[in-house]
């Protein structure tokens, strides 16, 4: 009886095989085949079949091929619900596409803080990136043309991610040299990225044109798409299990939906229309809702969103208290300010209290999990608080105003 399908032999990595992140993993492999081999693509992929390692291409000119790739593996996001893990190996022989999974183990090393970028505005059109190492001197400085959007840093990748307009524009930085390593373009005709979120070895992107768009976080190749809703415009994101969450504003209306889709296929899923100016949104992964910070006639409200029912399941309206900046503590606990004032939010308890009133106008906020150290942006400095007691560690000057800060991770 012919063989129809390619026979494909992995000896190396073996089944089950454990790896610490960051790897490198080899890759022994033959393929035979009874017809021409157009490609073999070789990969790690974790459960959804999304690559997390860089891909290798291979165009044998006979139908056996033996060889070796070498796959870069970063490490995995905190809290990763991606596993398991395969070696996957992918043959095509121009008429049909075959797969080949191994299953291997994947864990990361442990985890240290290494430093933060501050953002600020150097110049017309110019953005200035300052990496301060973990005992908070300035250790390495790169200035890059355009108007700052937005920001985000992937441990796994080891890259800072920076949005901005005019030009627009979405760069990934190296953390270690502040090089580039790749860019990409929104699409016309309304070529604009709105927001950026790093999630699961994925560079999520709002973009103007009314879709949402998914790259690859190493290599920058495009790997996911929503479909272009061309009446609405999509400006925050967040991630659950099993979906995409976000805030889209109506182009030609006052109006705004909330637009839930399908993870794996960026499909719309369920549309919830609201009132509300949404600021943040926060996925909890584990069942499905999504944290949503917003305000209604400069009132804050947070909100538990049930994305499979599409309703509303709690929400706790503050006290004429506007919400302007946002950060996650943990999975149940939240901090959130207004001008001067800090305050914590307890998802299960549903409920805030105020925990301090700062000297200066708060302009953002990030929290350092495995320190508990609290960064409070202000216009021309960054506080670093430590968290358990809330006490001022150190104050970075600037001469520039400040725009973003994002924490750097390493091992």
């Amino acid at each position: 009886m012919e063989v129809n399908e390619p026979i494909v032999v992995i000896n190396s990595p073996e089944y089950n095989q454990q790896y610490l992140l960051p790897d490198t993993i080899y890759v022994n492999y033959k393929v035979e085949h009874n017809k021409p081999i157009e490609y073999i693509r070789v990969s790690i992929d974790d459960k959804n079949i999304t690559p997390i390692s860089n891909q290798k291409f291979l165009y044998p000119d006979s139908n056996i091929y033996e060889g070796s790739v070498y796959l870069k593996v970063s490490t995995l996001p905190q809290n990763s619900n991606t596993s398991p893990y395969y070696l996957h190996i992918v043959v095509s022989d121009f008429s049909q596409v075959t797969h080949t999974y191994l299953e291997i183990k994947l864990l990361n090393k442990e985890m240290k803080y290494k430093g933060c970028f501050l953002l600020s505005k150097a110049g017309v059109e110019t953005i200035n990136i300052d990496f301060f190492d973990d005992k908070y001197q300035s250790d390495i400085v790169s200035l890059i043309h355009g108007n700052y959007s937005g920001s985000a840093i992937s441990s796994t990748s080891n890259l800072l991610y920076v949005t901005t307009n005019i030009p627009e524009l979405a760069r990934a930085i190296d953390c270690d040299d502040l090089n580039l390593r790749w860019t990409k373009e929104p699409q016309l005709p309304y070529p604009e990225f709105n927001r950026i979120l790093a999630d699961n070895n994925i560079i999520y992107l709002s973009t103007a044109i009314g879709r949402i768009i998914g790259l690859n976080s190493q290599d920058g190749v495009q790997i996911f798409t929503t479909p272009v809703l061309p009446d609405s415009i999509p400006i925050n994101i967040c991630t659950t299990a099993d979906y995409l969450f976000s805030d889209f504003i109506l182009r030609n209306a006052n109006l705004k939906v909330w637009v839930s889709f399908y993870k794996p296929t960026g499909s719309k899923f369920q549309v919830f229309p609201t009132n509300y100016e949404t600021i943040s949104t926060y996925g909890i992964k584990d069942d499905n809702h999504v944290l949503i910070y917003c305000n209604n006639n400069s009132v804050g409200n947070i909100i538990q969103f049930n994305i499979e029912k599409n309703r509303i399941e709690t929400q706790v309206e503050l006290s004429n208290i506007e919400i302007q900046h946002t950060c996650q503590i943990d999975e149940n606990n939240f901090l959130f300010s207004s001008n001067y004032d800090l305050f914590i939010f307890n998802k299960e308890e549903q409920s805030y209290t105020k925990i301090a009133i700062i000297d200066d106008i708060i302009t953002g906020l990030k929290f350092d999990k495995l320190n508990d150290r609290l960064f409070v942006l202000h216009p021309y400095k960054a506080d670093i608080y430590s968290f358990t007691v809330f006490t001022k560690i150190k104050t970075i000057q600037s001469t520039n105003l400040l725009l973003g800060v994002e924490l750097k991770y390493g091992y």
